[in-house]
């Protein structure tokens, strides 16, 4: 639902199928299914296949592809993800540090402690990079799940933003309701992470995804466009209780104030 969005909002979006991550990808014509020999490695290719496409698409701008000749601005990309896509975009802007990247977005990110998987460092080693972090309160994935992602948004330094959607599980941030409307963990009837024992009922997709496509929207428009008008989009109550927002710029500069 976001990739599409975003395009009819005029980005221009590429989205890979990660080998051994997507649940089939054709490479050469030839079907990977989910895990094996591509997933054990994904950590580290991942991240890789993010700048490969950057530099696709500078490629294209540049001539490579008549249809994106002198249309694509790769001076200033914005790069988003969910779970592991999460830890992706976390791995691009603080360790390869790529100075294209402009502002990232973290859906429901799994950058807590996964085995044979290193760690995204926090404190952060790119901490001024505008980020915005979208969690469900309700992330039943792991125990403690959102903890870090908490910390991570804490030490960060530049414009970040705090999302957090309180009927949203970790699978409310996908579209698995068009194969699945009981899917489970943020679709459907499903088991609360904040009241043990007992069931909730997420927000409906539809409104799941407006939230989602909304603050994604405006954070890119904002840090990535340089749309100052999408500022306050972030200061304003469009979802009432449903939603807990945690916004915060880094404080000014010496001697700005006095020079204004």
């Amino acid at each position: 639902h976001l990739m599409e969005y975003l395009a009819s909002q005029g980005f221009v979006v590429v989205a890979p199928d990660h080998c051994g991550n997507a649940r089939y990808t054709i490479v050469n014509g030839r079907v990977v299914k989910a895990g094996g020999a591509y997933a054990a490695t994904a950590h580290e290719e991942r991240p890789k296949d993010v700048i490969f496409l950057i530099n696709r698409l500078e490629a294209m701008d540049q001539g490579a592809d008549s249809r994106f000749c002198g249309r694509v601005d790769t001076s200033k990309v914005g790069v988003a993800g969910m779970s592991f896509g999460g830890y992706t975009t976390a791995w691009v802007a603080d360790e390869i540090k790529d100075p294209r990247v402009a502002a990232i977005v973290l859906h429901c990110p799994t950058i807590t402690e996964v085995e044979n998987r290193p760690v995204v460092a926090i404190p952060r080693k790119n901490p001024a990079l505008p980020c915005l972090i979208m969690i469900g309160n309700e992330d039943a994935i792991k125990a403690n799940y959102n903890d870090r992602t908490i910390e991570y948004f804490e030490k960060s330094e530049g414009t970040r933003c705090l999302v957090t959607i309180q009927r949203a599980g970790h699978c409310s941030f996908t579209s698995c309701e068009l194969y699945n409307p009981a899917y489970g963990n943020g679709i459907g009837p499903s088991k609360s992470r904040t009241s043990p024992g007992e069931m909730y009922d997420p927000l409906p997709p539809a409104q799941m995804h407006d939230v989602i496509n909304s603050y994604t929207l405006a954070w890119l428009r904002r840090h990535v466009l340089g749309d100052a008008q999408a500022q306050p989009f972030f200061s304003a109550d469009h979802f009432g209780e449903e939603v807990a927002v945690d916004y915060r710029e880094p404080p000014p500069t010496e001697g700005k104030d006095e020079a204004a």
